[in-house]
C-alpha cells in the first residue's frame, strides 16, 4: 500500500500508531513523524522507538518542554497546538449565556451538576437573565435531564440541547465559555471567551496576558485549585459586571487564537514539517 500511493512520509498518534509508524517506516525506507497527545512516558516510552522517531510533535508545552530534554528527542521535537475550525459569524450572541459543551460523562456531569445546583440560583439572584446553556451526549445525559427536571423554581434557565457536530459556531451565541481543552479552543476561535474548568481545576478568565499559558496547555487549568461553587459565582459574576473590559479584549484575543490554533494553522505547520523531513530523507 505504500509504493501503491506513492506515501513520502509515515504519521503515526499515540502509543500503537507510533509504534507501528516507526516500524513501517523503517521497512519503507521512509521517514517518520509522531505526534504525542498525551504523556510522553506512556505515548513513545520505549528506547528503540525514541532513537527511531525522525520527528516528533507535541500538542502540549509541558510535553514539550519534556521532550526536549531527553538526548534522544531533544533536536527532533516540535511544538503545534491542536488546530479547530474557524466558523463564519451566523449566531448573535446572548447577554448573561454560560454555555459547557462536552461529552456527558462523570467529570463532566460533575461540573455542569454543580453549576445547575449551586451557582445558578445565585446567579439568578444578581441577572434574572442569566441561562446555561449545555451541548453533549454520554452516559450520563439521562442523568442530566433528571437533574434539570428536578430544578422546578430554575428549569427555564436550564437549556439542554444535547450533540452538535458544530460545537464552535453555537459558542457564538454565548457571553462565555465554561469550558479546557479542546472545547475552551473552539469557543475563543469563534469569538467567545472562556472560563477554564474541569473537575481537577478552576482557571481565571483567559485575557490577553494569560491566553499564551493557558493556549501552551491546550486549556487545561494546570496549577488551579479544584472549582467550588462560590468561587465559579465569584469569577462568573465577576465577568458580567466587567462585560464591556473582557469584550473589548475578544478581538485581539481572538486573532491571536486563530493565528495559533485554527485548523489552518496546525495544517500549515504539519505540511512545513513535512516538507522539512521528506526533503531530508
Amino acid at each position: 500500500m505504500v509504493r501503491r500511493e506513492n506515501i513520502q512520509v509515515i504519521h503515526g498518534h499515540q502509543r500503537l500508531g507510533i509504534s507501528l509508524a516507526v516500524c513501517l517506516s523503517k521497512l519503507a525506507n521512509l521517514p517518520n513523524v509522531a505526534t504525542i497527545h498525551g504523556q510522553l512516558k506512556y505515548d513513545i516510552r520505549s528506547p528503540l522507538i525514541r532513537n527511531h522517531v525522525d520527528k516528533l510533535i507535541c500538542v502540549r508545552k509541558v510535553t514539550f518542554e519534556e521532550a526536549k530534554k531527553n538526548y534522544r528527542l531533544s533536536s527532533k521535537t516540535s511544538l503545534i497546538l491542536n488546530g479547530v475550525i474557524v466558523h463564519p459569524l451566523t449566531h448573535k450572541k446572548h447577554p448573561y449565556t454560560l454555555m459547557y459543551g462536552s461529552r456527558l460523562d462523570k467529570r463532566h456531569f460533575s461540573v455542569i451538576a454543580m453549576v445547575i445546583k449551586d451557582v445558578m440560583p445565585e446567579l439568578l439572584k444578581i441577572y434574572p437573565k442569566a441561562k446555561f446553556v449545555v451541548y453533549g451526549q454520554g452516559t450520563h445525559a439521562e442523568e442530566l435531564y433528571s437533574l434539570i427536571k428536578s430544578q422546578s423554581a430554575i428549569r427555564h434557565a436550564i437549556d439542554y440541547r444535547g450533540y452538535t457536530n458544530k460545537l464552535g459556531a453555537h459558542y457564538q451565541e454565548a457571553s462565555i465559555a465554561l469550558a479546557c481543552a479542546r472545547s475552551a479552543m473552539d469557543a475563543l476561535c469563534n469569538g467567545t471567551n472562556v472560563l477554564p474548568v474541569n473537575v481537577h481545576a478552576l482557571g481565571e478568565i483567559v485575557t490577553e496576558s494569560s491566553l499564551s499559558n493557558f493556549m501552551s496547555n491546550n486549556f487545561e487549568p494546570i496549577n488551579f485549585e479544584a472549582p467550588t461553587p462560590a468561587m465559579l459565582l465569584k469569577l462568573i459574576k465577576d465577568y458580567f459586571d466587567h462585560y464591556d473590559m473582557y469584550d473589548r479584549q475578544l478581538i485581539n484575543l481572538k486573532e491571536n487564537a486563530i493565528n495559533h490554533i485554527s485548523l489552518n494553522s496546525a495544517v500549515d505547520k504539519v505540511e512545513k514539517l513535512y516538507w522539512g523531513v521528506a526533503t531530508r530523507s
